[in-house]
């Protein structure tokens, strides 16, 4: 996914999509709002790729966007669609370039590694009100030829090059890290990849990890705990474990002991600045858990 963010409204990320696709395809894009539940969100997902959409921009994201439909839209080649009101399941290939627009956006989860970020800042408070001498949506169109040629241009010239090996793997996504990528790398444009380390750091599901692992280890050490003591232990210091276990687990009186001990397993061996939950033997039938690693 290619996502356009920028600090005020107004800044051209739209018009910028819509140049985009008038380059790749001769029309403007199809502009999707992203639902306040996944359920609908993952509806209207299935929607465009029933309806065989080449490029499709959600437009003015608000929230964290993730998703595991998303997710699998993004680097799968096919996806199961189910038809609205149908009991049919479809198995599509995954055509569609998703591009994405919103301000300050923030992405989450295992999106955030199928996805590149581009910011645009004018600089001015008022970005609406700036003038131009030219559409440049209409220009894309106008020069479409042109400009496609230009581009092909320089993966033509990578590969005559002999393709050097100028950037690293890419999980998911070899085809566009060597058709793309590389050839970007190698005409000095930059490497595009590097704008999820932007997004990573920036990843609420990442900065809850984060502070559960750092919190655990000042609170519990590197003892061997269940989930049920863990959370005794927290809420009698209520301090910065207390929050964490809250903020991923919280079930409005307290801390789900089941969500904690799910999210516990979903995030075992995962490394984050060096520490990692790890899963042991059974005390009296209930797991044990320790943080180990840096601290």
């Amino acid at each position: 996914m290619h996502a356009f963010d920028s600090p005020t409204p107004g800044t051209g990320k739209t018009k910028l999509t819509a140049a985009i696709s008038a380059i790749a395809t001769g029309a403007r894009a199809s502009v999707m709002s992203v639902g306040p539940h996944s359920e609908e969100t993952n509806k209207r997902l299935d929607a465009a790729i029933l309806a065989g959409t080449q490029v499709l921009v959600l437009d003015n994201i608000e929230a964290p966007l993730g998703g595991d439909k998303l997710c699998s839209l993004l680097s799968e080649p096919r996806i199961t669609v189910r038809p609205l009101g149908g009991s049919t399941v479809l198995n599509l290939p995954t055509n569609t370039t998703v591009l994405a627009t919103g301000n300050n956006m923030r992405l989450k989860g295992d999106v955030i590694r199928r996805a590149l970020v581009a910011r645009l800042d004018s600089g001015v408070e008022r970005p609406e009100q700036r003038e131009f001498d030219q559409d440049v949506v209409a220009e894309a169109l106008a020069r479409r030829s042109e400009l496609v040629a230009a581009a092909l241009a320089i993966i033509k010239g990578y590969h005559c090059a002999g393709s050097p090996p100028v950037v690293k793997p890419l999980g998911s996504f070899e085809e566009w890290n060597r058709v793309v990528r590389a050839p970007l790398v190698w005409a000095e444009g930059g490497d595009p990849v590097t704008t999820m380390d932007r997004l990573r750091e920036d990843d609420p599901v990442l900065s809850d990890l984060r502070t559960l692992h750092t919190s655990w280890c000042e609170e519990l050490g590197s003892d061997w705990v269940t989930v049920g003591d863990a959370i005794a232990t927290a809420e009698t210091n209520s301090g910065a474990l207390w929050e964490a276990f809250k903020g991923v687990a919280d079930n409005r009186i307290g801390v789900d002991r089941r969500r904690l001990g799910h999210y516990l397993r979903r995030n075992v061996d995962r490394l984050v600045d060096g520490s990692k939950i790890q899963s042991g033997d059974k005390r009296r039938g209930a797991v044990l858990w320790r943080v180990t690693g840096p601290r």
